[in-house]
């Protein structure tokens, strides 16, 4: 417990932790892993915009499931095993394919598809073995309940012993204002924890990459009976200080706003803060954070979240569930990696191989495909993707036939090998307009 930043004692001290970005694991939502799909993932261009402001490297996880391929009695295990290897390497065929987009861009990625479930532990098994600083997933359950049943984002806040970033559809890449919650994971008997001070300087971590501010929320509640009052004396400086014997309602909210006034503004002077930029407000942390993300317009919420287990969450009061449930941006709870158990595996886990070699297929698309006609008809890449190998492959051929311009006659394999390239661009084009027609009349 934090409250007078002046107390030397070591117990006052914050514990003081690694707020680097190195590795960041990107969770990609199964619908996602489709042709053309990806260039509107607001996950994907949250991790590029993270990527590009910290240099941190990312890496893109994608668990491949479905229950239909698992073989029961009378199946044939063999024909299944193979349909679900197909369908493993087609997704791991798309995976790399997004990889290669985004290089383009200059960031450093890689990726992983792998067969495993269930899909929050497979996530927990990924977590476990690559040992990320952040995970990135797009929350996609906002309805708060009371999550006793599967909830994959749920099972990583209870369990997760890596950061966890949530991206909100309709958040924003420009992360220009931070709340974070100071208190909230707070045991009663605290008004500030030490993991508070590990959480703040990790919100400031992501707020100077993006050149925004980070505003401190504190939210505190008033016992609501003087017995209850009687319980609430936190330590100041190492001393407990006694209750008061009766106080009246009035008194005893006073007393309680005034405690967590100097126990805020112990932890601003620590860091620096004006006062004016640090909100105080009585009411569940539940409510009041999101309430502040909202007034004040801010693009990230960031939070400890403890471990509970589902059925602690019956005896105990939560504040991470409702607060992804009512937040109208991103949130990123802070973890902490003590007592966090992997969830073993049934079997190992089944990794898919590209069908396509993606990095020949950019730098040597003859060498990858032969014919431009062999490329176009290569379902396994997306309609764009080929448009692009194309585009590359007959910059290619131009380039070489203006070196043999200038030194003589050009060669008509060349000249044949540009005439292919245009046929088969048209050729790609009236597939896709013909598919988008087909599309079109499928949603009337």
């Amino acid at each position: 417990m934090i409250t007078d930043i002046n107390s030397r004692s070591e117990k006052h001290q914050p514990v003081a932790k690694d707020t680097a970005l190195n590795r960041v694991l990107v969770v990609i939502s199964p619908d996602l892993v489709k042709p053309g799909a990806p260039e509107e993932s607001v996950l994907i261009n949250r991790a590029v915009a993270l990527a590009k402001a910290t240099g941190c490297e990312l890496e893109l996880f994608h668990v491949c499931h479905d229950s239909s391929m698992v073989p029961a009695f009378f199946d044939d295990a063999d024909q299944m095993r193979r349909d679900r290897d197909a369908m493993l390497d087609r997704d791991a065929t798309l995976m790399a394919e997004l990889v290669v987009r985004l290089a383009s861009e200059g960031v450093i990625i890689r990726h992983d598809t792998r067969w495993d479930s269930p899909r929050s532990a497979a996530i927990l098994r990924k977590i476990d073995e690559c040992k990320p600083d952040l995970v990135m997933k797009q929350s996609r359950e906002y309805d708060y309940v009371l999550g006793l049943l599967g909830n994959t984002d749920w099972d990583l806040i209870r369990q997760s012993p890596a950061h966890l970033w949530f991206v909100n559809e309709n958040g924003s890449n420009e992360i220009e204002r931070v709340v974070t919650a100071i208190g909230a994971s707070a045991e009663k008997d605290e008004m500030i924890a030490a993991e508070d001070y590990s959480v703040f300087r990790f919100a400031n971590r992501i707020a100077e990459s993006f050149d925004g501010v980070n505003f401190p929320v504190h939210a505190y509640q008033v016992p609501q009976s003087i017995r209850a009052f009687a319980a609430y004396a936190p330590e100041f400086g190492g001393v407990a200080h006694p209750p008061p014997a009766a106080l009246t309602a009035g008194q005893t909210r006073s007393e309680v706003a005034r405690k967590h006034g100097k126990a805020i503004e112990a932890f601003a002077d620590y860091f620096h803060l004006n006062l004016d930029g640090v909100r105080i407000a009585e009411g569940p942390a539940s409510q009041v954070i999101p309430q502040a993300a909202a007034d004040l317009h801010a693009n990230l919420v960031v939070m400890a979240a403890r471990q509970l287990s589902r059925w602690e969450r019956l005896f105990r009061s939560v504040t991470a569930e409702p607060v992804l449930a009512a937040a109208p941006c991103d949130i990123v709870f802070i973890k902490n990696a003590d007592d966090t158990a992997v969830p073993k595996a049934e079997k190992a886990a089944v990794h898919g191989m590209p069908v396509i070699d993606m990095e020949k297929a950019v730098l040597d698309p003859k060498g990858a495909f032969g014919s431009p006609h062999t490329l176009v008809t290569c379902e396994e890449l997306s309609t764009s993707m080929r448009h692009r190998i194309l585009q590359i492959w007959e910059q290619d051929v131009r380039g070489q036939m203006r070196e043999e311009d200038e030194g003589g006659p050009i060669r008509s394999t060349l000249a044949s090998e540009l005439n292919s390239i245009i046929a088969a661009r048209s050729l790609l084009n009236h597939a896709a307009e013909t598919e988008a027609v087909e599309s079109a009349e499928l949603t009337q």
